[in-house]
């Protein structure tokens, strides 16, 4: 354990190995990584000859082969109806038992039908805005009349002004519609 370690630099000159061999052996080294880079440069030219050989310019292709290469990206209804099926599935498996049969009569075709027709056409913010507004007008008028002539409220009236103010709101936002869509002459 008492040895030591010889760290001079006299002891390392006395194992390097500057003979005319090792001279050589590094010369050879050289030549043949230069060898190889020339033979590499000469294999990527080669590849690109043959790259450019192969490609089609945009030119060349048809608009029905730029179809048929892009088919794959395609989405259709029946994909996107599997996908809607999928999900609808992977959520009702996290709900409760009623929840996923009152899930199953909610997403039938004919009730979802029924729902976005209704969506687009019956909750129109501009009828409830109507509606309520005439329905709230109209029976303070109307109650202010009752008791100016004594005859009693009827409740009923408020459901009729609103029915009423709703066509009227719905009849206003057409009207408004028409006229923004009319060219400036």
């Amino acid at each position: 354990m008492s040895e030591k370690i010889n760290s001079s630099p006299e002891h390392h000159a006395e194992h390097i190995d500057t003979s005319a061999e090792s001279k050589k052996a590094l010369e050879q080294l050289l030549e043949k990584s230069e060898n190889a880079h020339e033979s590499t440069v000469a294999e990527v030219q080669v590849l690109e000859k043959n790259a450019e050989n192969q490609a089609i310019s945009g030119k060349e292709i048809t608009i029905g082969e730029k179809e048929k290469t892009n088919s794959s990206t395609i989405v259709t209804k029946d994909l996107k109806m599997k996908a809607y099926q999928k999900s609808l599935k992977q959520v009702r498996q996290s709900l409760p038992v009623t929840d996923r049969t009152f899930s199953k009569l909610i997403h039938q075709k004919f009730v979802e039908n029924i729902s976005t027709i209704s969506s687009v056409t019956v909750a129109r913010s501009s009828g409830f805005l109507g509606g309520s507004f005439i329905a709230l007008a109209g029976s303070i008028i109307f109650l202010f009349i009752s008791k100016r002539y004594g005859f009693g409220y009827n409740y009923t009236i408020f459901f009729f002004l609103f029915a009423g103010g709703y066509f009227i709101g719905l009849f206003a936002e057409l009207l408004l519609r028409a006229i923004k869509k009319r060219p400036v002459a």
